[in-house]
């Protein structure tokens, strides 16, 4: 598949809200509102890289930028995109954006049950290095532990 990258502001959350309402139908992460997006974007250290298919936004991945550090906030492609390589890509086109850009580690927290990301996760270079307790309150599970992970450049 042939994916497109590109950089967008505050100015794409009411498209940004409703890729990552879509991506997390399952109740397993706080769906964030348009202006939850906007406020998060408005920040001058928070940044989100959209991957596109044929034009078309297809999901994204949001971070917020600590001197030669990224915390990666969220990441999303739709259900019907999945498995197809998009998010690999997506983290592969992050990594050079950011290694570009003096970022040395990254760090993400993670649903210890979500075996697709933890996979993919691990197959990108990424380690466990803690773990954080009833961290995902999920409506029909109830509170989950999370993963940290780390990656470095």
């Amino acid at each position: 598949m042939t994916y497109s990258f590109k950089i967008f502001g505050a100015q794409a959350a009411e498209m940004l809200s409703e890729i990552h309402r879509l991506s997390f139908q399952d109740d397993s992460q706080q769906i964030w509102s348009p202006e939850a997006m906007e406020t998060l974007l408005q920040g001058p250290d928070t940044h989100v890289m959209v991957v596109s298919q044929q034009q078309q936004p297809i999901g994204f991945l949001m971070w917020r930028r600590m001197i030669d550090e990224a915390e990666i906030l969220t990441i999303c492609i739709l259900p019907i995109h999945r498995a197809k390589g998009a998010a690999s890509q997506l983290l592969q086109q992050f990594y050079r954006n950011t290694k570009e850009n003096g970022i040395r580690h990254i760090f993400l927290e993670v649903n210890e049950n979500n075996r697709a990301a933890l996979k993919l996760y691990e197959k990108k270079g990424f380690a466990s290095v803690g773990q954080r307790k009833k961290y995902y309150d999920n409506k029909t599970s109830g509170k989950q532990d999370a993963l940290t992970m780390k990656y470095s450049q």
